[in-house]
């Protein structure tokens, strides 16, 4: 097995009670213990490893609400995930977290960092307008719907996010819904994103790159957005400087005289999630230049 190491100390008084649980675990391949699980997962993971140095700390006290606070650091490398049908969904080749304070029972995230390299999401619209992606999510949600009472009202959680990074990422999209399957990709994505918080006191601050191939139909070498904005309590998005290089499009007219160019996916109509917020999203673009 992997290596496992697990230490533990605890203090009990007569007012509280206090545990801290050290846990460490290295080249952990999650794969092997996928059949282990009391329920059946709607994806297949072929590979990745789990690295991890965690604390656990539990605090209960007789006139304080019971806190359980997760911190330390963790890493998942070459994760390999396909759908029921062996089609790819999600890879990655590293994904390290450093997480200053997770308290799930208080309803508090605060994570450092989260650093991401060559991510590859596989979206795809089928035939019948049915998005993979919320095709999972709407079926993961009705599931959970099902098998549990509708809780009470609660408090919204609380994030928030130091730094993220994501480098070398790609985003493949394959449209099956107009007949004649239609590829287009946005790869060598790098994002630099800071200061991402739920409260919405100050904006983040973030710098964008990435190029785009759709077949023939458009081609654009690279994009750059710096000195970008993200307001989420504001709906506000804005970028000091963006730059295109190397756009070329291509439209044909057919020989009814209608334009032939870049088509809509044909989507399904599905009931939302949750409730979507009335307040449009405003987006900035200070200065822009194309070359």
């Amino acid at each position: 097995g992997a290596p496992l190491l697990v230490k533990g100390k605890s203090k009990p008084f007569a007012d509280t009670l206090e545990t801290e649980v050290a846990l460490e675990f290295g080249d952990v391949h999650i794969a092997k213990y996928i059949d282990y699980l009391p329920f059946k997962l709607p994806i297949k993971v072929d590979s990745g490893a789990i690295d991890a140095t965690l604390t656990l700390a539990f605090l209960q006290h007789k006139e304080k609400p019971t806190t359980l606070v997760v911190s330390g650091r963790a890493a998942l490398s070459g994760l390999d995930v396909k759908d029921t049908s062996g089609a790819p969904l999600l890879s990655l080749k590293q994904l390290d977290v450093a997480v200053a304070s997770v308290d799930p029972l208080a309803g508090r995230f605060d994570v450092e960092r989260v650093a991401v390299a060559g991510p590859q999401i596989h979206a795809r619209v089928s035939r019948d307008g049915v998005v993979n992606w919320i095709d999972f999510f709407e079926k993961q949600f009705a599931q959970q719907k099902a098998a549990q009472p509708q809780p009470a009202a609660a408090k919204p959680p609380t994030w928030s996010l130091g730094s993220l990074r994501v480098t070398d990422g790609t985003l493949r999209w394959l449209d099956e819904s107009h007949g004649k399957p239609f590829a287009a990709s946005i790869e060598a994505i790098d994002l630099d994103m800071r200061k991402l918080d739920s409260r919405g006191k100050t904006p983040a601050e973030f710098d964008v790159a990435w190029r785009m191939l759709a077949e023939e139909w458009l081609k654009v070498d690279a994009f750059s957005a710096k000195g970008g904005q993200l307001d989420l309590a504001g709906h506000e998005l804005r970028i000091d400087k963006a730059q295109t290089r190397g756009v070329r499009s291509f439209i044909r007219r057919t020989a009814d005289g209608a334009v032939d160019w870049l088509k809509p996916p044909s989507l399904r109509v599905v009931e939302a999630a949750q409730e979507r917020s009335d307040t449009p999203w405003k987006i900035t673009v200070a200065n822009y230049t194309g070359e």
